[in-house]
């Protein structure tokens, strides 16, 4: 992953496309709210988040957005995580 960083993110990014879809057409993964789907998802993506040195997504990306509001839930503690970068 570290050789070609920039091709494995793209490649990457294209990956996520279904959720992409799916978002298009309502707010969480799970439909009205958010749902098993969306937590486990959301904790995958929690993961690199935290450890990578730079961003996994690119701001606009629907799934930028949808990741950030799974971040707000529970008053915000998904957003509380300590990231690498900063440290």
């Amino acid at each position: 992953m570290t050789a070609d960083r920039p091709a494995h993110l793209d490649t990457f990014r294209r990956a996520l496309q279904p959720l992409r879809t799916v978002l298009a057409q309502q707010p969480w993964l799970a439909g009205d709210g958010p749902g098993y789907a969306d937590y486990i998802i959301a904790g995958t993506l929690q993961w690199p988040r935290v450890f990578l040195p730079d961003e996994l997504l690119e701001a606009a990306d629907p799934v930028s957005v949808w990741l950030a509001a799974t971040l707000d839930l529970y008053g915000g503690l998904g957003r509380r995580a300590r990231l690498a970068r900063d440290t």
